[in-house]
């Protein structure tokens, strides 16, 4: 069997990824929101290190774990307080979803162009993939938070389909919001994933529950608001976190040109059977 379906989810994982999440079975649990005897590192700690080298942000403590991208873009969505909101229509469903469901937002504007929003006013959000899932197309996510902040505009990315091929930079592009998952080119398993917000942005928590800090706490206080509650997925975060330093290792530049290396290959080669019909006769390299 050929896999050519890598960015529904990576396979097959590399090695250090299956032995991280076996020795996190084997050995005891360890976490960052319960006590524990060992000394070593928890590994939510670690892995929001990682992240925050791969994002390029400086705040690794707001980056929060989920069940993937759609947990956290269902999360940061739902938390919103009555907004307007612009769309592009290469959304994905985890994002067109919640918005068309949520009775919180005030009014959505679907885009074909993230930059028609130059003729917009009163858009609180702008939510747009940094890499569409349908065709692939990359937006220039620099202008786009450059264009929306000059309009008074924050802008949440959904970079499931990007991160861990392309450069992604947080702080320089301020970005205010990014969600990610953890099974597609991070090379972790599924069931992992996060988002990171930027300091200042409040959002409503959608989910309650034990949190390790003070049991006590029953009714929150708006700054006491806390967005990881339960208990985390342990094995998962810990195969997630050798993902993502398998990539760090390899550098995201050097995955991105040979994927771009690759992919012009693949299209050259298909380009040649007599059966198949290639929709675009543009190389690789002109789409980004």
């Amino acid at each position: 069997m050929i896999y050519l379906n890598n960015a529904a989810s990576t396979y097959p994982k590399p090695p250090v990824m299956i032995s991280a999440m076996t020795e996190a079975l084997r050995r005891e649990p360890l976490s960052s929101l319960r006590s524990t005897l060992s000394s070593e590192r928890p590994i939510e700690d670690l892995l929001r290190s990682e992240l925050a080298e791969l994002l390029h942000c400086t705040h690794s403590e707001n980056i929060h774990f989920t069940s993937g991208a759609t947990d956290a873009l269902n999360r940061l969505i739902g938390g919103l307080t009555p907004m307007r909101v612009a769309l592009t229509s290469d959304n994905h469903n985890s994002v067109l979803r919640p918005v068309y469901n949520n009775e919180g937002i005030k009014e959505h504007v679907l885009l074909d162009d993230p930059f028609e929003l130059e003729h917009l006013s009163g858009i609180d959000w702008l939510i747009l993939p940094h890499c569409s899932n349908v065709t692939g197309h990359i937006h220039n996510i620099a202008e786009i938070c450059w264009m929306a902040h000059n309009k008074g505009t924050k802008v949440m990315v959904d970079a499931a389909q990007s991160l861990g091929t392309e450069p992604f930079e947080v702080d320089k592009w301020n970005v205010d919001a990014v969600a990610f998952t953890g099974h597609k080119a991070l090379f972790g398993p599924q069931g992992t994933g996060g988002y990171y917000i930027r300091p200042g942005i409040r959002l409503r928590p959608t989910q309650y529950g034990g949190t390790g800090r003070d049991s006590n706490i029953v009714e929150y206080g708006e700054k006491d608001w806390e967005y990881e509650v339960g208990t985390h997925n342990g094995p998962g975060l810990a195969g997630m976190a050798a993902g993502v330093k398998y990539v760090l290792d390899r550098g995201v530049e050097a995955i991105s040109a040979s994927l771009r290396s690759e992919t012009n290959w693949l299209i050259g080669e298909l380009s040649q059977l007599p059966k198949v019909s290639c929709y675009s006769k543009v190389t690789i390299k002109d789409l980004w």
